[in-house]
């Protein structure tokens, strides 16, 4: 039994590192995983009874731990087992006088600030009582020696943090104890520059790296062991701002994991890891910290969390989160969350959302989801070390497209697709060479955009490229069931070949998707490259809902091409046992051929996924779109059934439609159910000043203003506002007025018998009204329904 709060914090690290012993390792959940905790332990074993020396902590201190997982874990064929209980103990009091001692020599940092002490600590929260005192005793001190104080930034930070911790807890130190929680203050506090988390859902390590998916997901995992294993004891942590990581599950990996795999587009080099680091499993470690989340979140946090890890776990059909290496504990609480009828799947996520610290843009609707990859003068292109050297125009303006095809970024995706054509992107085709450009930026900072409705976004890049004179100016237009792609501006005086992809689609096993071109059935033989000429395109799915259609609104002169790939993971993973890992898959890739030198010339298509033939025949008769402007200084595109007109306007001062502004900035208005919402911002991230911006369109009274909008007239010909957005880092400023004359209709209902009291026509939708009968408000539910006029009698629930 714990005698102080000492041993209640090892063991509290004991279970979250063996699951304690409220489970039945029987269960299939559990029978598997241990059973890889039994395969790990016997190599490891059999490493150790092999070896003759123990002059490297390399490896060999991993191999303890394995064994002493083993040797704690409940079901595990070697719990308890003396055999290797003794092995282990033998084996770590040799590392301890041989390899990592306050005499060894201190190695690459991160081994032996933070990898060493954690694994050193672990195995001796797992075999304690075997472990005697003189070597414990050893190893702190080394410890102490070798990671002395909290350094570094982000990742690094927590780690570091969390390897002084779990001294102090293994060591009976508070001092360590205090000092780690204390280093973990900046952690969790949002930054507005370098590396940590921002709050519009960007993380940045390396200084200019996206890496919410990598970096920040390992982040966040051992934060939340550390805030777990403290909490409900005397070292819990109490700093209010702790809270943020419940924002920060929710706003910067809620929308960029879809079912249960985490968008390559904030992995960092990562995206060129092994197989078994790929986008789903990689998914699942970070569902793992929101899994841990739901032992100490308040609600109404732990609810949501609970609802979003049940629904991820129902829906990735192609990795199961049970099947994966994880922590017994974590897919112990994963277990009793998905077995809780009281918990219901969460919803499918309707958002839209632009990361401009990181020039990251995600776009999530029913039945798909859509990552725009950009870089900026903050964010990189893209980052390259031990591997991701061919990832040359990741932050080109490439396109993720998420269907019920889990397998269409997941399943060697980055070994067998062309990295000259990446969906999406305008690039120069100049020939690359290992990591060239690594880390550097794009020369312009127009890049971001702004959303309405946090549903639909207007998201650009003013794009540069490494070493070339290429500029373009690209937007993404993105709507309810289409997305619309422009490009402008596209220049070069380099004499090389400039193109833009419209897509580059993974097919079937066999290449044989049907694909449709203005209503003919496709039938080149494979390898063959046509130019094509079509209004609209549709290729078949390789799963039911994921086909995708194109349209091309201004009609379109472009080349297409089916082919079978052949890759290999060179210059993706540089590890000596990848250069020989080949594998094959079929494309369809379609691309605009600018040719050389080409000088302001542009492209339009517009994506509609999951969109069937018929259904991309009809778009094409009808399009729910126009393009308003495509020059070189201003994108702009009408929505119809939607109501929106958006603009991103390149250069200080222009008017597109409805809109004027006089700045550079991204402008949406989205004039329906009786309101007229204007979106307004600073994409540059550069302007220390005011955005002016005036919309012809008649309004009402002001329904609500974020602060730093300031409204300079409104009434029934235009509204005129102005914007501070100095220091906002590319925030959507909104403001949002009664559309003129509207009417608004409150129904006020008793909520004991849902009877209706009374109703209120007012042209105030913030109106307060109490019924006659009855004094207290709580008693009453009210239900707000907006005409769009007393004639048309339309009912709009608000």
């Amino acid at each position: 039994m714990p005698s102080d709060e000492f041993d209640i914090l090892r063991e509290n690290r004991k279970g979250q590192l063996t699951g304690g012993i409220n489970y039945n390792p029987l269960d299939n959940i559990y029978a598997q995983r241990i059973a890889q905790i039994d395969a790990a332990a016997e190599a490891s074993r059999d490493s150790i009874k092999s070896s003759t020396s123990y002059s490297t902590n390399t490896g060999y201190l991993d191999h303890v731990q394995n064994i002493a997982l083993a040797y704690a874990t409940n079901g595990s064929k070697y719990q308890g087992n003396q055999e290797m209980g003794d092995l282990a103990v033998e084996a770590f009091t040799k590392l301890g006088q041989n390899a990592y001692s306050v005499n060894s020599t201190k190695g690459f940092f991160w081994g032996w600030e933070f990898g060493s002490p954690t694994t050193i600590c672990n195995t001796i929260s797992l075999i304690y009582e075997l472990v005697p005192q003189a070597v414990i005793d050893g190893y702190m001190a080394a410890i102490d020696k070798h990671n002395p104080d909290v350094g570094f930034t982000a990742a690094n930070k927590m780690w570091d943090c969390q390897a002084i911790l779990l001294r102090g807890v293994v060591g009976k130190n508070a001092d360590k104890i205090n000092h780690a929680v204390n280093g973990m203050k900046p952690i969790y506090r949002y930054v507005t520059s370098g590396d940590g988390y921002y709050t519009d859902g960007s993380f940045i390590q390396h200084a200019n790296i996206a890496y919410n998916g990598g970096y920040g997901k390992s982040l966040m995992r051992e934060l939340c062991e550390s805030v777990g294993m403290l909490y409900g004891t005397d070292y819990e942590i109490t700093d209010e701002s702790l809270s943020n990581i419940y924002e920060i599950a929710l706003n910067s990996y809620v929308p960029y994991i879809y079912r249960g795999e985490m968008m390559d587009m904030v992995r960092g080099r990562e995206i060129g890891s092994p197989v078994s680091r790929s986008s789903h499993r990689i998914g699942h470690q970070a569902m793992q910290f929101i899994v841990r989340m739901t032992q100490f979140s308040p609600e109404p946090y732990n609810a949501q969390f609970k609802s979003i890890i049940k629904k991820w776990v129902n829906e990735d059909k192609y990795d199961s989160f049970f099947d994966t290496d994880l922590p017994v504990d974590i897919l112990r609480l994963a277990d009793e969350v998905c077995k809780d009828d009281d918990v219901q799947p969460a919803d499918e996520l309707i958002k839209s959302m632009i990361s401009t610290n990181m020039a990251k843009a995600v776009h999530l609707r029913n039945g798909w989801g859509l990552g725009v990859s950009m870089s900026s003068k903050k964010a990189g292109f893209y980052e390259a070390n031990d591997g991701n050297g061919t990832a040359w125009y990741t932050g080109s303006g490439m396109v993720y497209l998420y269907t019920d095809d889990m397998e269409q970024f997941a399943d060697h995706f980055w070994t067998t697709i062309n990295r000259y054509r990446l969906p999406g992107i305008t690039l120069d085709t100049i020939v690359r060479s290992q990591s060239d450009g690594a880390a550097a930026y794009n020369a312009y900072n127009w890049v971001g955009g702004s959303t309405v409705d946090d549903k639909y976004s207007s998201v650009g890049m003013h794009l540069s490229q490494y070493n070339t004179t290429l500029e373009a100016k690209k937007s993404w237009f993105m709507f309810d069931d289409e997305v619309v792609c422009l490009g402008s501006g596209i220049s070069s005086t380099d004499n090389r070949t400039i193109e833009s992809v419209v897509d580059s689609r993974k097919l079937n096993s066999s290449g044989t998707n049907e694909i449709y071109i203005d209503g003919e059935l496709d039938q080149r033989q494979i390898g063959t490259e046509k130019n094509i000429a079509p209004e609209w395109i549709n290729i078949q799915g390789n799963v039911d809902n994921s086909n995708v259609g194109y349209y091309f609104p201004e009609g379109s002169n472009i080349k297409a091409l089916r082919e079978l790939r052949d890759g290999t993971n060179y210059g993706l993973y540089e590890i000596p046992w990848n250069y020989n890992y080949k594998e094959s898959r079929y494309y369809m890739t379609m691309w605009y051929d600018h040719g050389a030198n080409p000088d302001n010339q542009g492209y339009s298509y517009v994506l509609l996924p999951t969109y069937s033939a018929d259904q991309t025949a009809e778009y094409n008769t009808n399009p729910d779109i126009e393009i308003i402007a495509k020059t070189d200084s201003i994108h702009a595109v009408k929505e119809k059934s939607l109501g929106i007109v958006a603009a991103n306007f390149f250069s200080n001062g222009g008017s597109a439609d409805i809109i004027t502004s006089d700045s550079q900035s991204s402008v949406m208005v989205k004039n329906n159910n009786g309101e007229v919402e204007i979106a307004v911002s600073d994409p540059t991230m550069a302007n220390t000043g005011i955005v002016t911006v005036e919309v012809c369109v008649p309004v009402g009274g002001l329904l609500k203003a974020d602060s730093g909008v300031n409204i300079i007239s409104a009434d029934e010909n235009s509204v005129k506002i102005s914007v501070n957005v100095n220091k906002s880092q590319g925030k959507t400023f909104k403001a949002t007025f009664q559309s003129a004359g509207s009417i608004y209709i409150h129904a006020y209902y008793y909520k004991a018998t849902n009877t209706l009291v009374d109703v209120v026509t007012t042209s105030n939708a913030d109106y307060v009204y109490i019924p006659p009968t009855k004094e207290n408000m709580q008693e009453y539910e009210v239900r707000t329904f907006v005409w769009e006029s007393l004639d048309s009698m339309k009912p709009i629930v608000k």
